[in-house]
């Protein structure tokens, strides 16, 4: 193999034999294609060079053809800079040998945008420069904005969870309100302009109405007077109290239905009272009362089911039971607030044994004071967590009997029965009389 260093020329350069055939190796050889040497030497490399490729049809040197480049007194791996006395005015190219194909690289693809892109190429006047010059044409990248972009799925995922967010809260907000403002279908709301006033019924004027199904909604006002309970009654005021006076009707003969009665109250007491006395219809009564912020008092006929409730008040309620053999359940419930409950003897059949009966009373703070009829008999069984716990009866044994300092637990027994009544108190004393004393 020749040497890269065959002889010296004028101590200017160096004559450098080419390392392939055909064309430089421009890794390799960087310095071989173009050549700096001083002003007055062109003439004499150009007579060189006119003598040696005389006569040669090829224009590419071969591997016995030498080409002169600028003296290099550096090490290997060193390079020696230009002195600007050197320096041409401008590089002059000996050779130069044919450049490889290069494959251009595909360009990428941007989906909706590439017909776009080809028409405003085509309008421009053809492809790109760099892409003519056969060089791979570089990929521009737009710069991250750190957000979620579409094509990832960002933005879509972001919409659905606000689309759901937006559904949970408007069907949310419906059930609070259908809760809160129960509808009816035989509502009637109050007409726009028309200021709420109380509602008072004469005495015996309810008598001649002849609808079964009476409803009364009141926004702002007290509800007072005398109501005729056919087949169902309700009564129900935002603010204000409620004090009224129920008539039992006889069923209709050909559509027999139970005699249902409803009272609630936002803010307000309520009152009701039941007769006691004189001609009661023989009918299914159903009872339900509840207040969010005040008191219940009232007298009650028990039928099949009867339920007083409030959340912040007493409950004062006399019970008279209108059957002693038909099943029936009772059952008062007060959050704050002493609880009061007088169970009177059968309307119907007064003397009879009352086996069937179940009752549960409940409060979560205040005193309670239960009195049951000598005619009732069954189990109770009482339980409080802070107060005292008494029963009394003369026909009323205890079973079982656990009192500590934090818990009273105390079941009884009076007769053969299977009536039931339990009491719960978390704060507050019980006294419980069931039967004569």
């Amino acid at each position: 193999m020749a040497s890269r260093r065959d002889q010296d020329v004028s101590g200017r350069g160096s004559i450098t034999d080419s390392p392939t055939d055909g064309y430089f190796n421009r890794r390799q050889h960087p310095r071989d294609l173009y050549v700096a040497t001083p002003a007055s030497s062109i003439a004499e490399l150009e007579g060189d060079a006119a003598v040696r490729y005389a006569g040669s049809s090829d224009s590419s040197p071969s591997r016995s053809q030498v080409i002169y480049t600028p003296t290099s007194t550096a090490r290997s791996g060193e390079t020696t800079p230009l002195l600007e006395r050197d320096a041409p005015p401008a590089y002059t190219a000996v050779a130069s040998a044919p450049v490889p194909a290069v494959e251009k690289p595909t360009a990428p693809t941007f989906g909706l945008f590439d017909s776009a892109r080809a028409s405003k190429r085509e309008n421009a006047g053809g492809a790109d420069d760099l892409g003519e010059s056969g060089l791979p044409t570089p990929t521009v990248r737009r710069p991250c904005c750190r957000r979620p972009c579409a094509a990832s799925g960002g933005t879509s995922k972001r919409q659905i969870l606000l689309f759901v967010r937006l559904f949970v809260g408007i069907v949310g907000t419906l059930l609070l309100v259908g809760l809160l403002f129960p509808d009816h279908r035989d509502e009637a709301h109050r007409a726009p302009g028309v200021p709420e006033r109380p509602i008072e019924s004469e005495p015996g004027s309810s008598k001649n109405t002849e609808s079964r199904r009476t409803i009364i909604n009141v926004g702002s006002g007290s509800v007072s007077g005398a109501y005729a309970l056919r087949d169902y009654l309700s009564i129900r005021t935002t603010s204000g109290s409620i004090s009224i006076t129920v008539d039992p009707q006889a069923a209709d003969p050909n559509y027999p239905k139970p005699a249902v009665f409803e009272a609630y109250a936002t803010a307000g007491s309520i009152r009701i009272d039941f007769p006691t006395r004189g001609a009661i219809p023989d009918r299914v009564y159903e009872v339900a009362v509840h207040s969010d912020m005040g008191s219940i008092s009232g007298t009650f006929i028990h039928g099949q089911h009867t339920s007083l409730s409030a959340l912040s008040g007493s409950i004062s309620a006399t019970i008279l039971p209108y059957s002693a053999g038909n099943r029936s359940a009772l059952r008062t419930d007060t959050m704050s607030g002493q609880t009061t409950v007088t169970v009177l003897a059968p309307y119907k059949d007064p003397g009879t044994v009352m086996g069937s009966m179940e009752s549960l009373h409940k409060s979560k703070s205040g005193s309670m004071k239960l009195v049951y009829p000598q005619e009732w008999e069954g189990t109770v069984e009482g339980r409080t967590v802070s107060g005292s716990l008494r029963m009394h009866g003369r026909d009323l044994e205890v079973v079982r009997e656990d009192k500590g300092y934090v818990r009273n637990h105390v079941v009884a027994r009076k007769g053969k029965k299977n009536s039931r009544m339990e009491f719960n108190v978390m704060s507050g004393s019980v006294t419980a009389q069931i039967g004569d004393l």
